[in-house]
């Protein structure tokens, strides 16, 4: 999925600096959700942090789509 992501980026904007700002931001945001996503599931119920979790990503993909659609 990264490998797409990468290309579809690279497609978009011609750049290997913007590919690499926005590929190190979505890595950044995962591993920031992986390690908040840990710590709440040993607190709260697995069920309901799974559900925050992709509903959080789901976003930051609306908002990743609609950047480039304004772009």
């Amino acid at each position: 999925m990264s490998l797409i992501q990468g290309w579809v980026i690279f497609d978009i904007t011609n750049s290997a600096n913007i590919l690499g700002f926005i590929l190190g931001s979505i890595s950044v945001f995962s591993l920031s959700l992986i390690l908040i996503g840990g710590v709440l599931s040993d607190i709260y119920e697995k069920k309901k942090v799974v559900l925050v979790v992709f509903f959080v990503l789901g976003n930051s993909c609306i908002v990743l789509v609609s950047f480039f659609s304004i772009h």
